[in-house]
C-alpha cells in the first residue's frame, strides 16, 4: 500500500494521494523505505546509493523498524547517539548522525510529522575523537609481499583491475565504467564517478600490456565469462577480490580501495 503511494509522495502530496489520512501513524521502517526511495531517484553513483543504504538500515536496526515517527522523543536519539558510538568509528557515525537528521527531515518535509532531533544530545564526535581514531588504527597498508602475490595469482581479467588500482588509484565503480577510448597513448583523462573530480593518469607498460590482454569492445574491462565488472549496484569486482585475498591468507580483509594508498612506481610492483 505504502509503496503505491510513494511516486505521489515523492512528486510533493504529502498524504500520498490520500487526503485526509493521519500520517502520524508512519514507522520508521516506513520512513527509511520512502527515504531511499528518494535517495534512488536522485542522480547518485551506486556506491553512494549503497551508503546511504546501509546508514538507512542501521538507523532502523537501532531505533526499531515498528516504532511511530511521530512518537520519537529526543531521548531516543541521544540512546541512538550512545548506541552508534558503541558500535561504529568516529567518522562512520558521524556520518551516520548527518544522515539521521536527512531523514527526519524529509519526515517533515514529505509527511508532515515534525521530530525534534536534539542538537546538544546528539552531536557527532569530536575532531579530536577522529583524530585519535586514525592515529590509533592509521592507514591500512598493504604489504609488498602481499601486493606482488596478488598480482601473480590473479586471472587475466583481475590483473588489469588490480594494476589499475595502484597505478591509477581507480576504484571499482571507476574501472566498471572505464571504456575503450577512454585511453589515448597510455593517458586518460577524465572525471571520477563519485567525485566528478577530474584526474590524469600516465599509465605503466605493464598495465597497458594487462589491459590489452584482455580489452573489451564495450567496457573495456570485464569478467572472463566477459559480463561487465558491474551489475546494476553490485561490484563484482571487489567481491573477487576479498576472494583473492581469502585465498592468499591475507592477515586482515584488505579493501580494493586499499590499493590506492600505495606510495608506489613500477619498479616497486615488479621488483
Amino acid at each position: 500500500d505504502w509503496k503505491a503511494r510513494w511516486p505521489a509522495i515523492l512528486r510533493g502530496d504529502a498524504t500520498g494521494g490520500r487526503a485526509g489520512r493521519d500520517l502520524t501513524s508512519v514507522s520508521v521502517h516506513q520512513l527509511a523505505s520512502a527515504y531511499m526511495q528518494d535517495v534512488r531517484s536522485a542522480r547518485l553513483s551506486p556506491a553512494t546509493v549503497a551508503k546511504y543504504q546501509s546508514h538507512a538500515k542501521a538507523i532502523v536496526k537501532l531505533i526499531g523498524p515498528k516504532r511511530m515517527v511521530s512518537r520519537l522523543n529526543p531521548d531516543d536519539f541521544r540512546n541512538l547517539r550512545k548506541q552508534l558510538a558503541e558500535n561504529y568509528s568516529p567518522e562512520v557515525c558521524n556520518d551516520i548522525q548527518v544522515r539521521v537528521r536527512s531523514m527526519f527531515a524529509f519526515a517533515e518535509e514529505q509527511f508532515g510529522v515534525r521530530v525534534i532531533v536534539p542538537q546538544r544530545g546528539f552531536r557527532g564526535p569530536s575532531v579530536r575523537a577522529k583524530r585519535q581514531h586514525r592515529k590509533d588504527h592509521g592507514r591500512q597498508v598493504l604489504p609488498w609481499s602481499f601486493v606482488r602475490a596478488a598480482i601473480h595469482a590473479a586471472d587475466p581479467h583481475l590483473r588489469p583491475c588490480i594494476l589499475l588500482g595502484i597505478n591509477a588509484g581507480m576504484t571499482p565503480v571507476d574501472i566498471a565504467t572505464l571504456e575503450p577510448g577512454d585511453i589515448v597513448d597510455g593517458v586518460t583523462d577524465y572525471d571520477r564517478v563519485k567525485t566528478g573530480q577530474r584526474r590524469v593518469v600516465v599509465y605503466w607498460p605493464e598495465t597497458l600490456d594487462a589491459i590489452e590482454a584482455v580489452a573489451h569492445d564495450g567496457p573495456l574491462l570485464v569478467t572472463e565469462r566477459g559480463r561487465p565488472w558491474q551489475h546494476g549496484r553490485t561490484y563484482t569486482l571487489a567481491k573477487r577480490w576479498r576472494e583473492l585475498c581469502d585465498r592468499l591468507g591475507a592477515p586482515d580483509r584488505f579493501r580494493f580501495g586499499d590499493l590506492r594508498h600505495i606510495d608506489s612506481n613500477s619498479d616497486d610492483v615488479f621488483a
